[in-house]
């Protein structure tokens, strides 16, 4: 309980406040801060059992990490004890194919970039389409061109956001050389 000076004064200054009245006040105020102290060394001794508690477990799971790491060691060591070396396998080299439009299955995109490319609509329809045709071939792109070359891309998907249908026409004719270093590559 908090005490007001102010109202504690004025009751202690009123007729009819007794000393017995003052030490009632006194009792009742010691008592709440005893029930105050009480509680948090209730509340200590909990939380020292939880962190015990906790203490134990990390102790209980680094016994087992401890266990698992020399048992994956233990085979791990066995496996290579136990392993046979393949002597021919360096006599058949693998067959890297080299990146092409064909390999990458982008001579598709170059039929829908025709359709796109043909139409009549306006340029921002047509812009929008080889977006999404860029996108949807992000992949494969990125696999035969490279990163900095797909970012030219996204450059060219910034602006479309941001410039009006007067310079759609422009970057139309971004996009198209974008397409055009595509199709540049061997097929």
């Amino acid at each position: 309980m908090l005490l007001n000076k102010d109202i504690f004064l004025t009751f202690l200054n009123s007729t009819d406040w007794t000393h017995e009245n003052t030490y009632n006040l006194y009792v009742r105020t010691f008592k709440e801060y005893d029930e105050k102290v009480d509680k948090a060394e209730e509340d200590a001794i909990y939380f020292k059992e939880k962190y015990d508690e906790m203490l134990k477990k990390c102790e209980d799971l680094k016994k087992k990490i401890i266990e698992k790491v020399n048992i994956s060691t233990q085979t791990y060591i066995h496996n290579i004890n136990c392993a046979a070396i393949d002597y021919n396998i360096c006599e058949k080299p693998q067959e890297i194919k080299p990146k092409t439009i064909s390999n990458l299955n982008l001579d598709i995109m170059w039929d829908e970039a025709k359709e796109i490319m043909s139409d009549d609509r306006k340029y921002k329809d047509k812009n929008k389409d080889m977006i999404v045709l860029l996108c949807d071939y992000k992949k494969d792109l990125i696999r035969l061109m490279g990163k900095s070359w797909y970012k030219k891309c996204v450059r060219c998907v910034e602006e479309y956001g941001k410039i009006d249908e007067e310079k759609q026409s422009e970057l139309y004719k971004k996009m198209v050389l974008l397409f055009q270093e595509i199709f540049d590559n061997e097929w």
